[in-house]
């Protein structure tokens, strides 16, 4: 199971207490791993709807959000 970083957990938090998500690409994957690992399902979509977002604006390659969601999965066993 992947750890839960201090940025991660700070994000979710944020978001809990405001009901917003404002990151860097840098933090996705902290912020997505925590997020997951919290069972904060509804910061899991706006993070997702985010990524797709930024895709379309053509403001981040698909391929690293992609590969950035993909390392935050848990090993399927």
């Amino acid at each position: 199971m992947p750890n839960i970083t201090n940025a991660g957990l700070y994000n979710v938090v944020a978001f809990i207490q405001s009901g917003q998500i404002k990151f860097l690409e840098t933090e996705l994957e902290n912020v997505l791993i925590a997020a997951n690992d919290l069972r904060v399902t509804s910061l899991v979509s706006l993070i997702c709807e985010e990524m797709t977002a930024r895709i379309l604006e053509n403001t981040s390659p698909p391929i690293s959000l992609l590969y950035s969601a993909i390392a935050c999965l848990a090993p399927f066993v």
